[in-house]
């Protein structure tokens, strides 16, 4: 990660995002998670991310997620 950003979101957070992505990309269908467990786990770190924003007396205005389908 660019070390520019570290104090700008909590980088486990991002770690795990990227794990639930490539959850979501795995070669075996089969294996990929499905979308309302998908939305479950964002749901947790958007919420642990808002956390850490507070414990860091950031703005929690600026993050916004969307959980709405397409």
């Amino acid at each position: 990660m660019d070390g520019r950003l570290r104090d700008s979101f909590p980088v486990e957070v991002a770690e795990r995002l990227v794990r639930i992505a490539l959850e979501c990309v795995h070669v075996e269908a089969d294996k990929r998670p499905d979308m309302g467990r998908v939305a479950g786990k964002i749901s947790r770190l958007y919420i642990d991310s808002v956390k850490w924003s507070e414990s860091m007396n950031m703005p929690t205005d600026q993050i916004s997620v969307s959980l709405a389908p397409r």
